[in-house]
């Protein structure tokens, strides 16, 4: 599996004096993601994943974003290999259902919001 992952949260530890954007949102800096060595991360990772990449073609599409608001998001493209028991009795007239599990040795789940979304054919277009 591919995709595109997110991670947001609230840091009032990281104090920016240097701002470089503004949007809608207010105002934010943004760095290369390498940059996320040097702070706390959420300690996330995949239940069963057996193989974690991070593919990089030119340049590593990774970066932190920093927000006025105390918020930081860390953007990454991660693809992964994942084990999924499987039942093929009816094939080909079955479904299979291959339950994906975040989770985080510090935090449980009262602390944590996990949310996948899928962005539909149409939807990519029209970002485009």
């Amino acid at each position: 599996m591919e995709a595109v992952t997110v991670l947001d949260w609230e840091d009032v530890s990281l104090y920016i004096t240097k701002w470089c954007k503004e949007d809608v949102h207010g105002k934010y800096l943004v760095l290369p993601g390498h940059f996320a060595d040097q702070i706390w991360m959420p300690d996330i990772f995949i239940d069963k994943a057996s193989q974690i990449r991070n593919p990089i073609y030119l340049n590593d599409a990774s970066s932190l974003r920093f927000h006025e608001n105390s918020l930081v998001s860390f953007s990454t493209l991660l693809n992964w290999n994942t084990g999924c028991e499987m039942d093929f009795t009816f094939f080909p007239f079955d479904m299979q259902v291959c339950t994906l599990r975040i989770e985080s040795f510090d935090w449980g789940s009262k602390h944590l919001n996990v949310c996948i979304l899928v962005r539909t054919p149409h939807q990519e277009q029209q970002s485009a």
